[in-house]
């Protein structure tokens, strides 16, 4: 099964805890949008949890919670668009996966899962905005590995 953009269910938002999600950036509880990227077949889901803020001289990341079989994840990530002969190419670039222990070894595959992952995202987790590019790239030129704990994406730490 491929990735689909869809609103998340009661069921999934209890499952995840997902009233308990927290913005890096801000500290404070996630947009009340709950949308994401899911395999379901899978057990793969991408969830945007805020930032990407960029101005001229200031840039915050992206931030997602990205998960393989139960396994949580945080990506930061910046979003770029560029034209290139007239298409509409995004280009989202990782800047830090933090993994748990368990998934080190794992690291190539997980970059796999998030490339499909962003690519059916596109620039939100609606169906339309991955329509408006001819291309979605994600490149890992830039990435750094850092030690997943719950803090990385729960109010508190508190467990899942």
């Amino acid at each position: 099964m491929a990735f689909v953009n869809e609103q998340i269910s009661e069921m999934d938002q209890k499952r995840i805890n997902y009233r308990a999600l927290k913005d890096p950036q801000t500290g404070t509880g996630i947009a009340d949008l709950p949308r994401w990227t899911l395999d379901r077949e899978n057990d793969v889901f991408l969830l945007g949890l805020g930032g990407g803020m960029s101005r001229e001289d200031y840039h915050v990341p992206f931030y997602f919670l990205f998960s393989w079989k139960g396994v949580w994840m945080r990506v930061d990530a910046y979003r770029r668009e560029v034209l290139s002969d007239g298409n509409r190419i995004l280009i989202w670039e990782i800047l830090k996966i933090y993994l748990p222990d368990t998934l080190l070894a794992s690291h190539e595959h997980v970059a796999k899962l998030l490339t499909e992952a962003l690519d059916a995202h596109g620039s939100n987790s609606y169906d339309t905005s991955r329509a408006m590019f001819k291309e979605v790239q994600v490149d890992f030129a830039q990435l750094q590995v850092a030690k997943f704990d719950l803090t990385n994406v729960m109010i508190g730490g508190n467990e899942k």
